[in-house]
């Protein structure tokens, strides 16, 4: 899976290199930008715990930046980063008791990684649609603690002391696939606004929505 994914982006990516550009008098860009990225989860799944992000839980905004390449008037090449992104509003999920009824408090961030190829098709002069795909990257931290003897009480299920609660910590990397749709509108010769929309297989459903100032040099 690994091996594919970056198979596909290299491809992607390269392949625009060897095509000719539209339009002669065109000069190779970059592109640096600022935005607000809104990420939310569908469902979520760690060990047996089964989290349903239809209760909102696995969504949140983070400040993201991006670098961008364009060496044609229709190819371009984005890196995009988010930084430590907590999917989870103090534990993820509250309570969560798993299949061996311990009770868990899981506390789940990520930094997302967005590698893309972006297509551009010029609209009118100051705006621009844009067709992206490519690969997303996930760097995962979990803290869970897990207690076997809990209570219930007014606000829900909490450990029945201190001395019961287990803390674990593990970190691992996951891949996806990502594809999205922009509009851009430049404008000054320098200035532009996006707001573009994005969809990915990673783990069982990514979205992400941004919107984003950017400065061509």
């Amino acid at each position: 899976m690994k091996k594919s994914l970056i198979t596909l982006v290299v491809a992607t990516m390269l392949t625009p290199l060897f095509a000719q550009a539209n339009s002669t008098d065109f000069s190779p860009m970059w592109r640096a930008s600022l935005g607000l990225t809104a990420t939310s989860m569908r469902d979520f799944e760690y060990n047996d715990i089964n989290i349903d992000a239809t209760t909102d839980i696995l969504s949140n905004s983070v400040v993201s930046a991006a670098i961008e390449y364009q060496w044609s008037e229709q190819w371009s090449a984005s890196f995009q980063v988010m930084p430590q992104l907590d999917n989870c509003h103090y534990f993820c999920g509250g309570h969560q008791v798993d299949q061996q009824n311990n009770l868990v408090d899981l506390n789940y961030k990520v930094n997302f990684y967005n590698l893309e190829a972006l297509y551009h098709h010029k609209i009118s002069k100051r705006w621009n649609l844009i067709l992206s795909g490519g690969a997303v990257i996930g760097k995962e931290k979990f803290v869970s603690i897990t207690c076997d003897q809990y209570k219930k009480g007014f606000f829900g299920r909490y450990c029945a002391s201190e001395s019961s609660k287990i803390q674990t910590s593990s970190s691992e990397t996951k891949y996806g696939l990502i594809a999205g749709l922009a509009m851009q509108f430049q404008f000054s010769e320098h200035w532009g606004l996006k707001f573009d929309i994005k969809t990915s297989n990673y783990r069982q459903g990514l979205n992400q929505s941004s919107f984003s100032m950017s400065y061509r040099f």
